[in-house]
């Protein structure tokens, strides 16, 4: 769990600044709930959740594109080593949104 955003990879910098923003608003739209506010959240709690989507299906791309480089007897760890590492992007985008 200590290397969660490094494992990651580049998509969790888009997601985490998305979702910081979504944070943000949903701070403002705390303190002073007006309707200008919700196409905001509702905006950017999307975007969040296909910058996560986009970072783990851009590291399941990656995963399976170079795979056949490694030796066959390790290729099943490896796959699911970087399924696991991509689906990163997509847990940070939902604990934002969430």
């Amino acid at each position: 769990m200590t290397d969660f955003f490094v494992a990651g990879g580049w998509g969790m910098y888009p997601t985490t600044l998305f979702g910081l923003l979504l944070l943000a608003a949903g701070i403002a739209y705390a303190a002073l709930p007006e309707r200008r506010f919700v196409p905001l959240l509702v905006s950017l709690g999307v975007v969040t959740l296909g910058s996560g989507l986009l970072g783990t299906v851009t590291g399941f791309i990656n995963t399976f594109m170079y795979i056949q480089q490694v030796a066959e007897a390790k290729q099943r760890a490896i796959t699911l080593l970087g399924v696991s590492e991509s689906l990163n992007n997509l847990v940070l985008a939902l604990i934002f949104v969430v």
